[in-house]
């Protein structure tokens, strides 16, 4: 696990999102998905890395798991 909180939530709703000249247009996507969250220090101060784990099965190696729950919008006017 190295990839910071925020890149690994691009990635993941960059995944389940369609492409641009998709004639679907997506206003509203919601996870709930198992992750893996670390705290680090790095010379710039704490950093959150996170990401989904690379097996469906953890093991006793793995670290714990927590999950995350996360709801995207289209923003815009009232």
């Amino acid at each position: 696990m190295a990839r910071p909180l925020w890149q690994t939530l691009v990635d993941v709703i960059e995944a389940v999102s369609p492409e641009p000249a998709s004639c679907v247009r997506v206003t509203k996507v919601s996870m709930d998905i198992p992750i893996a969250v670390e705290v680090r220090e790095t010379s710039t101060g704490l950093v959150f890395l996170a990401d989904v784990p690379a097996w469906r099965w953890p093991t006793d190696f793995d670290p714990k798991r927590g999950r995350l729950k996360v709801e995207c919008r289209e923003g815009g006017g009232s």
